[in-house]
């Protein structure tokens, strides 16, 4: 592909980020749509209850109708083409955690109901629901957890396990009826980092047709604050090499306009005060992908390391699309 022009291939994809953790603004609007961007899985929230999740939920129909000119909601598949159309982000909103639905079944259908379209089940410690991959106990999923995978696939929420520990992320993959993605991961082979995934786990969400969303997060790469943008591009291809084509995509991890304090609270949750989190500050995003602009480089490396147009378009945001036709 040594003439392709990767300017060309990126303008033409549907680009989907896997996961986004930012305060959003307008100014993050304007430079996600610079990157190419056509939608992102906006994190609404993480270790909110059900209350808190609705209000901030409340805050992004706001914006829905503030920003009308440059975002609108994502909701079901047809959404993309779209919102690639008429040029605006589209949001997927996503939850970090299941702590919005506390301890009731029926709050799933409710937030669905309310544009929620991804759903982890769990963000590094125990819930009601899984353990975390930072417990320090990795016993699975729990009864209650077995029944919320089962409501989740009912309802249409595609669930996601970016930051469940090993056990419950196995029998997730399991035990759903249909595919589920890991959003915002690396490969643990690559950097032996706990919220990374092992070659067993990738290989499984694979062959029940998930995808894997590689991440710009520092700490999951193996150079950390030192990486640029071919370790990044690496495990793009350590996934490929792994498990194939279909099943790898793009995820930023971007969280921009975020406090030190806010990103010490996600990493800590509720079981460690958040000022005894070791959190390197400022996070230093990957050189060559650090702004909401940056994301046609890695359509560029891409291209400079042979993928066809066919296979960019899918690590982009083509397997994801396949994913949410089935999981939605």
């Amino acid at each position: 592909m040594a003439d392709a022009d990767p300017r060309a291939i990126h303008q033409n994809a549907v680009v989907i980020d896997g996961a986004n953790t930012s305060k959003f603004d307008e100014a993050m609007f304007h430079r996600l749509l610079v990157g190419g961007v056509t939608a992102v899985n906006a994190t609404v929230a993480v270790f909110d209850n059900f209350k808190e999740t609705m209000l901030k939920i409340c805050a992004w129909m706001r914006l829905y109708t503030q920003f009308d000119a440059l975002i609108m909601p994502i909701r079901r598949t047809e959404d993309f083409a779209a919102a690639k159309e008429y040029g605006k982000l589209g949001i997927i909103l996503g939850l970090q955690n299941t702590a919005a639905i506390e301890e009731d079944l029926e709050l799933i259908p409710v937030l669905k109901g309310m544009g929620v379209r991804i759903m982890q089940l769990t963000c590094n410690e125990r819930n009601y629901v899984a353990d975390g991959c930072f417990e320090r106990v990795d016993a699975g999923l729990s009864r209650f957890g077995l029944e919320v995978v089962k409501r989740l696939n009912e309802h249409g929420i595609l669930i996601d396990l970016s930051h469940a520990g090993p056990r419950s992320t196995l029998e997730a993959i399991e035990r759903s009826e249909g595919p589920v993605a890991i959003t915002h991961s690396s490969p643990e082979a690559l950097c032996d980092y706990p919220r990374n995934k092992t070659d067993e786990q990738i290989k499984l969400l694979a062959q029940k047709g998930g995808v894997f969303g590689c991440t710009f997060w520092p700490q999951c790469l193996k150079k950390g604050p030192k990486s640029a943008l071919s370790d990044y591009v690496d495990t793009i291809d350590y996934v490929v090499d792994l498990v194939g084509i279909n099943y790898a995509a793009i995820a930023s991890d971007f969280c921009m306009n975020r406090t030190k304090t806010e990103l010490q609270k996600f990493q800590g949750g509720r079981a460690k005060p958040w000022w005894t989190v070791d959190l390197d500050w400022p996070v230093v995003m990957p050189e060559g992908l650090r702004d909401a602009g940056d994301y046609p480089n890695i359509t560029a490396e891409l291209v400079k390391r042979g993928y066809s147009e066919r296979d960019i378009t899918k690590i982009l945001g083509g397997n994801f699309i396949r994913l949410f036709e089935q999981a939605w």
